[in-house]
């Protein structure tokens, strides 16, 4: 007698008599056991008569994706067993279950290996697919890098598998709000230090006004300069940014154009309320303005430039980085994925130890900075290549004012968006207090045109920086309470509102822009009579 091992119930039958299968005991029974009457030889392959054919028939011909020489063939020999996928078209009738989506097609059809929840398909089909775990690991292994570069990458709302800024919209907006920045900044600038070259004949407050718009036309260039060096990198990624995505988001140029904006933003804010302070004074105060000093106003300018720059800059110091970055990208075999959050590096770093141990223990906490110098110092082999940090969550490289409570960085942000909220209602309700005062009876008599020009001042910028704001203020809070906000609105926030509003304070805070284009048309009618004439 021979004794064979079989697993009970596995749609596999392996006994000759297909006890393992067809003892009643299994949940589901198989079309094989209506047969089983013909499997009754204890010592192995018995012979039998088909179709006057002498054949030899075992258990392991039964479910094995053949058919016997049988005519007419038993369908309960193939048809309907458990452990089997039947493929769709060509000479394989089926396969053993276990081979399906492995990757390496056994049906002629391949509908074993179609719509695979744990496997990723390669767009080439080189490989036809691979395992879903190894889907944006950091290393390619479809041969056309499609598995780093999926196609989901081109629903983000900032970049593209292509492009780093992935509509052509805001690509567009990018370059006319950078260019428009620039332009009208320096234009204002100008206009402004051309004035002040005159700076003994000008009255103190004639002087701060000028001194206000040569430092708010440098803050409101800075995002200028920020947008065309954005646009720019686009243009040297386009077709191909996926590939660079992490390079990027991790460099030392993201950070520092993200630090730029902010400068830029946190800037404008400050001179803003400054240039309101100062207007509200001048009107509550007229005979005070005759003799007020400037030297306290420039050190108050300067002090704002260098809490502008600090707020700008704070998040890319090395000694803030356990608040500031999530996470590490660390190409390397010895992990998963080559992006680690701080627990995994933690975990690493102490895995990483008792399989190599060195002289010196892991750190005990999870700081970045220690454990990257640990790495350094112990395995060099291991290299950190950058950090995800405040100015890494999308490909333009702005903070997330979007935040909820937890998330890294979340108090920084929220803090920003709290000054620049109550800032901008000081503001508001600065020029509401001029707008009123210049309104008076004796003030219309006097003033007339002055509060006409003021009036539209000030309805300009409540009516502007609402726009750019407040949306974006109101959001922050509804996100921080709980509010899910679309990614859309982050987008549509970062790309256009605060963008457009330094592209239009040249032509909110001065009359320089209207100037210029009344002389042009000036010029151009003047020019169209003499020729006129000469005709």
């Amino acid at each position: 007698n021979s004794l064979v091992e079989a697993v009970m119930c596995d749609g596999r039958p392996e006994c000759h008599d297909l006890s393992d299968e067809c003892d009643g005991s299994c949940n589901v029974t198989a079309p094989f056991c209506n047969i089983k009457s013909m499997f009754n030889s204890i010592h192995g392959p018995f012979e039998f008569l088909c179709n006057d054919l002498a054949l030899y028939f075992d258990a392991k011909n039964i479910c094995d994706g053949k058919w016997t020489n049988c005519h007419p063939r038993i369908d309960a020999e193939e048809l309907g067993c458990p452990s089997r996928h039947y493929c769709r078209s060509g000479d394989s009738l089926s396969i053993d279950i276990n081979l399906m989506c492995d990757g390496v097609p056994q049906c002629e059809d391949k509908s074993d290996e179609v719509n695979c929840t744990d496997r990723f398909y390669c767009e080439n089909g080189e490989p036809l697919s691979i395992p879903i775990l190894k889907k944006m690991d950091g290393r390619a292994d479809c041969s056309d890098t499609s598995d780093e570069c999926p196609k989901e990458l081109d629903k983000n709302v900032f970049s593209s598998r292509k492009e780093l800024i992935g509509s052509a919209v805001f690509r567009a907006t990018t370059w006319i709000f950078g260019l428009a920045a620039i332009v009208g900044n320096t234009g204002t600038f100008v206009y402004a230090a051309k004035t002040l070259s005159r700076f003994s004949s000008l009255n103190p407050i004639t002087k701060l006004n000028y001194i206000l718009l040569i430092n708010l036309s440098v803050a409101d260039g800075l995002m200028g300069v920020y947008l065309i060096a954005l646009g720019s990198k686009g243009i040297e990624y386009s077709g191909n940014y996926c590939r660079f995505d992490k390079y990027w988001r991790t460099s030392s140029t993201c950070s520092n154009l993200g630090s730029l904006a902010l400068v830029s933003s946190e800037a404008t804010v400050l001179i803003l309320a400054f240039l309101a302070t100062l207007r509200l004074f001048s009107i509550l105060n007229p005979l005070k303005t005759k003799r007020i000093s400037i030297k306290i106003p420039i050190a108050s300018i300067i002090v704002a430039w260098l809490l502008a720059i600090f707020v700008g800059v704070a998040p890319q110091f090395s000694s803030l980085s356990d608040q500031f970055s999530s996470a590490v990208w660390m190409p390397t075999k010895l992990t998963t994925f080559d992006i680690q959050d701080r627990g995994l590096m933690f975990t690493f770093v102490q895995r990483l130890f008792v399989a190599q141990p060195t002289a010196e223990q892991p750190p005990t906490s999870p700081s970045w900075f220690a454990m990257e110098e640990y790495l350094k110092r112990n395995y060099p082999e291991i290299q950190v290549k950058g950090y995800f940090g405040y100015f890494s969550d999308n490909s333009v490289c702005l903070p997330k004012f979007f935040v909820s409570p937890g998330q890294q960085g979340w108090g920084y942000s929220v803090a920003i968006i709290v000054f620049n909220f109550v800032t901008f209602v000081y503001i508001c309700g600065a020029y509401v207090v001029i707008s009123r005062v210049t309104s008076s009876e004796t003030n219309k008599r006097h003033r007339s045109s002055q509060l006409h020009k003021m009036q539209m001042r000030v309805t300009r910028l409540v009516l502007t920086d609402f726009v750019c704001w407040i949306p974006i203020c109101i959001m922050s809070f509804l996100q921080l309470g709980g509010v899910e906000i679309p990614n859309q609105a982050y987008a549509f926030s970062a790309v256009i509102l605060l963008p457009i509003n330094s592209a239009l304070n040249p032509l909110l805070y001065s009359d320089i822009s209207q100037k210029k284009v009344k002389k042009f048309f000036w010029s151009w009618e003047k020019s169209s009579k003499v020729v006129s004439l000469a005709q």
